[in-house]
């Protein structure tokens, strides 16, 4: 038969059924009797690895392996170090790695997970599978021996919460901060599961008793005794038969379950670097957490590298007594609990993956393996058609697309940046009938073939450019030509700055335009650090090129429109005339014509880089050219709105306001959107009277937005006695004065640290404000003000004289630069103290690098910003002696914060930015 020197998908596979039938009996049974088990397991790609699983102890893994439904063998990519050994295989569609930390604790855990985050990056969530320590609480929670505990989400928490073992130690319990969520397939497949037992048809029973057939794992018949807190265990016995035998113990009594079959409970996990095995420090640590089910030492750790859920079987109950013979049950009901999860997730919903590139990939091991069981008996292998195929070249996208997946899972994204992110949900669009006629001069620019690249939207503060652009970015989504948005916002992360720019518009084009996928994937693979690089460059090969390069393919035109907001938030200014000029290139771009919508307030550095531009290349129009009538007649429909929807909420009369204070309103406000919407939330306040909050506004002659803020301040001190007002400013200052500088938003709980107050003060101080300040319900979520204009209020030199809320910015900025320092040395010097028992930030001395893991929001603010608040402080260069002994004694813990939270390039600005304050050459710290 000649065979053809080309072969299609159907006669290949044709070809693979046809000679397994043919193939004699000893090649069929594939390996002789002599090869090892290793030899016989399959092969697998890293690639293919989509679920990581980690375990404590070897007991724990091999109970997941006893429910695999195949294990495989698998070489992990060169990438990061080379500490571990893991074990492979698949539950349902899903193809796993099973890895070890090295030792007990978060820190280590930390390290394993980054490492299988790198070496695998295909991973989308992990699992932590093993034992845990119960917290009981009869009969409100009924938990015993071999139970499961989970850790899902809650009102107050997100199922992990880190407890800081440093304090446990020294007899100080204190909860720290919270770990990332499950992600939400997880959580799905969760609730869906505990819908099964609710109706008796839950596959765990099944599945445990599978693993319990493995010798050990079988249940303990040793009893389950809970012993009241004041016993406690006879400690020269091993295990509790001594206990039973005294004449002090003392038993919880708990009533007697029907089944042996264990129970599921969900909750919060406590997590941590230390085995609890006392009652009372359980309790102590326990303490404003009810919901707290279990103990462990494991999942704080690998969640902060990858989105897990916690599976723990319980094996005793965090108390002095030893509950021997548990361990390995309680393990395999969590290994059980875990495959039940993993069955429950449709493969259909994998992201990136569905079931044929699964399956593609499968035959195509087969293939390999069968041609080199061929190859092994000494057979001829020039008409085996597989030996130099690879997935990618079958012609489906399944396989390629993941791998594409992988490569552009390294272009990192500013988080909430696109104008429909979660943070921006409630942000408001152009009402129906306003902004007419810009938004048809939009549209038309955008579909002008012959138009200019840029259109150039610049207004000053309150009118409405925000809403302008989300309004024109929903626009065009809605007709599919949107390709991305980047909406920037100051002291809001990575919106903040432009350093993550260039790489989040690429990921958002590569949905709207799918074959610029592998040009951009090419550009990723042969610039790994692409996202680290400078904005040209990023600018050039991850935009220009790609573009051009899909141009070269002949197909139709398209336009596509990419909208980015308030330009004059970013940081720098440099960064902003560098962004205008590489845009206005985007023009020349081949078949694809790109449109970009900027908006910004008319700053100088802005200015002056569209000055530098040809006329031809942009196109500008100024919110203050639009006509007052049409301002007014749009503010007007703004507030009708809004007063409707307040008049609805609280039941006022359907004539108030009237029509002449309505249109005093509408007056005061034009031409300030931002008033119109300021007014708006203050009446929406809970706490105020509307129609006497429209009749104090009315007095005023002009309505601006400090006007808008002095009668929401002044409320505050109304009716207060004068020391009362003195302390109510002075913590109103210490409160809300960081809140108005910080590079990045905290939460309440990081404020409360990094200022010295409590939770419960600052959140007294902020009740009366969320008119002027968002302050989440979530403490773990961050505060911020609904406008910039309230910093530039209360900082203004004017506004001393107007008001006693005025507040000193240097001043505040010298605090908050001497509570990071106390912060980081406090951190520092514990950590240096006490390395082996705090789950403080610790440095991975075995990492080889040193790295400090579970770094709280606080502290990582404190490490990345003090050098910006330490140049803007009164007193900047008298400060510089302080710090420059503290770099000579903690500069290497800081930059090993750094090392883990930022790239190399913020550690050298910063640096920098030191060496520029007067004086700082003549100093005497080694490493400046």
């Amino acid at each position: 038969m000649e065979i053809p020197l080309r072969w299609s998908l159907r006669e290949m596979l044709q070809l693979v059924l046809w000679g397994v039938l043919r193939l004699p009996l000893f090649l069929v049974q594939g390996i002789t009797a002599k090869d090892s088990d290793v030899q016989r397991l399959k092969k697998t790609s890293p690639d293919s690895i989509t679920v990581a699983i980690f375990c404590s102890v070897s007991y724990e893994a091999a109970a997941v392996k006893s429910c695999l439904d195949e294990e495989f063998t698998c070489r992990p990519t060169t990438i990061g170090p080379k500490d571990y050994i893991y074990s492979f295989g698949r539950i349902g569609y899903r193809r796993l790695v099973i890895a070890q930390p090295l030792q007990t604790g978060t820190v280590k855990a930390a390290h394993c997970a980054a490492t299988v985050r790198q070496q695998f990056p295909n991973v989308e969530f992990a699992f932590t599978v093993g034992t845990g320590a119960g917290i009981p609480c009869p009969p409100k929670r009924d938990i015993r021996l071999g139970d499961i505990a989970i850790g899902v989400p809650g009102d107050s928490h997100p199922g992990i919460v880190e407890y800081d073992f440093l304090k446990y130690e020294q007899n100080k319990f204190v909860l720290k901060g919270c770990a990332n969520k499950p992600p939400p397939i997880l959580i799905s497949a969760d609730r869906s599961l505990q819908e099964d037992e609710l109706m008796q048809r839950s596959p765990l029973r099944d599945i445990l008793n599978e693993i319990m057939k493995y010798p050990g794992y079988e249940r303990p018949r040793s009893d389950d005794v809970l012993y009241e807190d004041s016993f406690t265990h006879v400690k020269k016995a091993l295990d509790c038969t001594v206990c039973e035998q005294s004449d002090l113990k003392k038993h919880v009594i708990r009533v007697p379950r029907l089944s042996f079959q264990p129970v599921v409970h969900r909750g919060l996990i406590l997590s941590g670097n230390g085995i609890i095995n006392n009652a009372r420090d359980r309790e102590k640590l326990q303490h404003g957490h009810d919901n707290a089910i279990c103990f462990e030492t494991v999942a704080a750790g690998v969640t902060d590298e990858i989105p897990c859920l916690v599976v723990r079987g319980i094996c005793d109950y965090a108390d002095t007594h030893k509950q021997e013979g548990w361990q390995r049950f309680a393990a395999a009901a969590a290994a059980a609990y875990c495959k039940t999860v993993l069955l429950k997730i449709d493969a259909q919903e994998a992201r990136g993956t569905n079931e044929l590139g699964f399956s593609l990939g499968e035959a195509y091991d087969q293939m390999r393996a069968i041609g080199d069981t061929i190859q092994r008996q000494g057979i001829a292998t020039a008409l085996w058609p597989v030996k130099h195929l690879s997935p990618k070249e079958t012609g489906y996208g399944g396989v390629s697309c993941r791998k594409e997946w992988i490569d552009l899972n390294r272009l990192p994204m500013a988080g909430d940046a696109a104008f429909d992110s979660y943070a921006d949900q409630h942000e408001t669009f152009c009402l129906p009938g306003t902004c007419i006629s810009l938004l048809q001069r939009i549209e038309d620019w955008v579909y002008d073939e012959s138009g200019r690249c840029i259109f150039y939207l610049n207004g000053m503060a309150g009118t409405g450019k925000s809403t302008i652009s989300r309004t024109v970015a929903k626009h065009f989504r809605e007709k599919q030509m949107l390709g991305a948005s980047f909406f920037f916002k100051r002291n809001a992360g990575d919106r903040g700055h432009a350093r993550r720019l260039f790489s989040t518009i690429a990921r958002q084009l590569i949905t709207h335009l799918p074959q610029l996928s592998p040009i951009i994937k090419k550009a990723v693979r042969e610039n790994p650090d692409i996202s680290t690089k400078s904005l040209r460059e990023q600018f050039g090969r991850l935009l220009f090129s790609p573009l051009i390069e899909l141009g070269r393919t002949g197909k139709d035109t398209e336009t596509i429109v990419i909208v980015i907001d308030a330009l004059d938030e970013c940081e720098s200014d440099k960064d902003v005339r560098l962004i205008v000029h590489l845009l206005s290139q985007l023009r020349d771009s081949g078949v694809v014509h790109p449109r970009i919508f900027l908006s910004s307030r008319p700053e100088l550095p802005i200015r002056q880089s569209f000055s530098h531009l040809v006329a031809n290349k942009y196109r500008d129009f100024a919110l203050q050219e639009v006509l007052s009538p049409t301002i007014e007649h749009d503010i007007s429909l703004l507030l009708r709105h809004r007063i409707a929807e307040i008049k609805n909420d609280n039941l006022l009369p359907s004539n108030w306001p009237s029509e002449q204070d309505f249109q005093k309103l509408v007056t005061l406000c034009v031409p300030s959107f931002a008033s119109a919407a300021a007014f708006c939330n203050t009446l929406e306040e809970p706490q105020w009277d509307p129609e006497e909050v429209l009749g104090e506004f009315l007095q005023s002659p002009r309505l601006k937005l400090d006007q808008i803020y002095l009668p929401i301040l002044n409320r505050m001190l109304h009716g207060r006695a004068k020391s009362q007002q003195e302390k109510l400013l002075r913590e109103f200052k210490e409160v809300v004065g960081p809140i108005l500088i910080l590079q990045r938003a905290l939460s309440v709980k990081s404020l409360s640290i990094l200022t010295g107050h409590s939770e419960k003060l600052i959140k007294r101080r902020l009740g009366s404000l969320h008119s002027i300040i968002k302050v989440p319900d979530d403490d773990i979520l961050p505060v911020e003000s609904l406008h910039w204009s309230l910093r530039s209020f209360l900082h203004s030199p004017d506004s001393r004289e107007m008001t006693p809320f005025w507040i000193d910015e240097k001043e505040t900025h010298s605090e908050i630069t001497a509570r990071c320092q106390e912060l980081m040395e406090y951190t520092f010097e514990q950590n240096t103290h006490n390395p082996p028992a705090s789950d403080k930030p610790q440095v991975d001395s075995d990492s080889g690098n040193g790295t400090y893991n579970n770094t709280t929001p606080e502290l990582q603010y404190a490490c990345q910003y003090w050098v910006h608040h330490l140049l803007n402080s009164a007193d900047s260069v008298d400060k510089l002696d302080t710090f420059f002994l503290f770099l000579q004694e903690h500069f290497f813990h800081w930059v090993q914060v750094l090392n883990v939270i930022s790239d190399r390039s913020t550690i050298t600005d910063m640096i920098n930015r030191l060496q520029s304050i007067k004086h700082v050459g003549s100093q005497s710290c080694p490493y400046m």
